[in-house]
């Protein structure tokens, strides 16, 4: 039973397979019985035409009714592909610009196109002309572009327009080739200025070479504001780089970014002053009468950098000491920072507050908190649209030339050294609350040298009027473990109208802060004028026996003690 169920099976399945073949030929014979079911009132007359096979299409057969006009399709022969030729160059690669190369079929004549993807690159003799392009390095075309980066360029106001097709980010490089062209013949610095058509936080990276996340040699967010760019191609980063040098400009989505007066200089003669400061954003102008710089902007603070090729040079002649004064053209509260680099929020290392005083440094350009120079020697102030700043006695000084006669700068005083008698005259300009600096590079010469006791000696001059109720003011010193903040105070003295003798142990270990030296910090001095003298260094404490008091009671004088000596109107009390 089971055999003969089996044997039913396998026809009924034969007859189903045999039935299917039979109505294939049907549907695809003109002459088949469905044909002329379904064309009952025609009797068909096809006529085939041959349909060629192209590069592209494929080939067939078609068959058409003669009475009816009913078609169909048969014989297809695949399409046989383009045949192309040779490939030849249709526009050649220039020095810094891709070239193309075609080739064309020679069945339907299309043509297919390839770039040239590696430009040849300039070849500069030697004297500086290109022997591909044959144009000199400064005719050479500066910028290439890379993918979806867009650079056009106004020959009438020189302005380079940067964007991005459809990116964020564009990058422009300036060929290897051409700044060795220009390091070759003294132009060792490249300088532009950056803006905007619309006010975005963009950012402007130059980078040395275009791959990867290479290391920033100068970053500037433009903001709204107008950025000058000064790079120095002697920079180690760059003069030993064989990489092209790239500008990055992101945020094109949002604004538009203008290149304009890029150019190449010859570095400046450090003898000239007005070649020390410059500032990317704000306006610098140099008072060749006064020696001095006045800074200002539009905006509230800006970065002012003393050129890294000036402090090179000095450094390099052994003056590592740069000091120079700051003051306001109008009282505000306006901060000074000097900054350990520029980019980012860095380590403060001083942070005085102007308020229309006048503030000296004394900066050792070999502090070791001050570790990037890419910019020179930067430094921060605010309130720049409410205040110019004004910077006068700008000098480099060899860490030897710091002696008892130059070891003291002051904040918010002012102060004069008489060599004849050896005494500094310090003097409150506006409050009477400031900070007097024994110099750190002085201290530190005199502790190498074994000596650790810095001894002087503080005199009170009383200089208000005789209306006043007293004739002397209550004024105090307190040495402080540092600058900045309310630190540890490690001496406090109260002057009150008499002279102090100060003994301190620089081995002090609460004395811990050297970064700006020894700090006195002063108040109540509104009306008196304070006097140092007998600044001393020693290996050991001086003998009781040596110390001094000094009282003073002057009232309205028509002398000046500080000049004239000590007269009768002083008293000196051995001790």
């Amino acid at each position: 039973m089971k055999k003969l169920l089996i044997f039913v099976l396998s026809l009924i399945a034969v007859i189903c397979f045999s039935a299917c073949a039979d109505n294939k030929d049907s549907v695809n014979d003109p002459n088949s019985e469905s044909q002329n079911e379904s064309s009952s009132v025609c009797e068909h007359n096809y006529v085939g035409i041959v349909t060629e096979p192209t590069c592209t299409e494929d080939g067939y057969t078609t068959y058409t009714c003669s009475k009816c006009g009913d078609s169909y399709k048969t014989n297809i022969v695949k399409a046989v592909g383009h045949m192309y030729g040779n490939w030849t160059v249709t526009k050649e690669a220039n020095c810094s610009q891709n070239g193309e190369e075609t080739r064309t079929c020679s069945v339907c004549d299309a043509e297919e196109h390839r770039e040239i993807t590696n430009p040849i690159g300039h070849k500069f003799d030697e004297s500086g002309v290109c022997e591909h392009c044959h144009k000199s390095f400064r005719e050479a075309r500066l910028f290439e572009t890379s993918d979806g980066s867009k650079l056009e360029y106004n020959a009438e106001n020189g302005r380079y327009t940067v964007s991005s097709d459809g990116e964020d980010t564009a990058q422009i490089s300036v060929s290897r080739d051409i700044i060795n062209c220009y390091r070759k013949n003294g132009y060792t610095l490249i300088k532009f200025r950056v803006s905007q058509s619309v006010s975005a936080w963009q950012q402007i990276q130059v980078l040395d070479g275009i791959n990867g996340w290479l290391k920033w040699v100068l970053e500037s967010h433009l903001s709204g504001t107008v950025v000058n760019l000064s790079i120095d191609l002697n920079d180690e980063r760059i003069a030993s780089s064989e990489k092209n040098l790239v500008i990055l400009i992101d945020k094109l989505k949002e604004s538009t970014a203008y290149i304009d007066e890029f150019r190449f200089e010859h570095a400046p003669d450090y003898k000239y002053k007005d070649t020390y400061i410059t500032s990317p954003t704000a306006n610098v102008v140099y008072n060749e009468s006064g020696d001095s710089y006045s800074i200002s902007s539009t905006e509230n603070g800006a970065r002012i950098c003393v050129a890294k090729e000036v402090v090179e040079y000095y450094k390099s002649a052994g003056k590592t000491i740069f000091e120079f004064t700051v003051s306001q053209s109008e009282n505000s509260f306006q901060n000074v920072q000097i900054l350990n680099g520029m980019s980012g929020w860095l380590q403060w290392v001083l942070v005085p507050n102007i308020s229309g005083d006048t503030i000296e440094f004394s900066v050792d350009l070999e502090d070791p908190r001050l570790t990037d120079w890419t910019n020179g020697l930067v430094l921060y102030s605010d309130h720049l649209d409410k205040s110019t700043l004004m910077i006068s006695g700008v000098s480099f000084k060899n860490s030897a030339q710091i002696v008892e006669s130059d070891c003291i700068s002051t904040s918010m005083f002012s102060h004069e050294y008489n060599a004849d008698k050896k005494i500094y005259k310090i003097s409150a300009a506006q409050a009477g609350t400031g900070r007097i600096m024994f110099k750190k590079k002085f201290l530190d010469n005199s502790t190498a040298a074994g000596k650790k006791i810095l001894s002087f000696t503080v005199t009170p001059e009383y200089i208000g009027s005789a209306e006043d109720n007293s004739t002397e003011t209550d004024v105090s010193i307190e040495v402080y473990n540092g600058f900045r903040n309310a630190l540890s105070w490690v001496l406090t003295a109260n002057l009150a109208g008499k002279s102090t003798k100060f003994n301190i142990d620089l081995t002090d270990v609460r004395l811990t802060d050297w970064a700006d030296g020894l700090v006195l910090y002063v108040t109540k001095l509104e009306k008196n004028n304070l006097y140092i003298s007998d600044v001393a260094l020693a290996t050991e404490d001086p003998a009781p026996e040596k110390s001094a008091s000094y009282e003073m009671n002057v009232v309205n004088t028509d002398y000046d003690p500080f000049w004239f000596g000590i007269t009768s109107n002083w008293k000196r009390d051995s001790l």
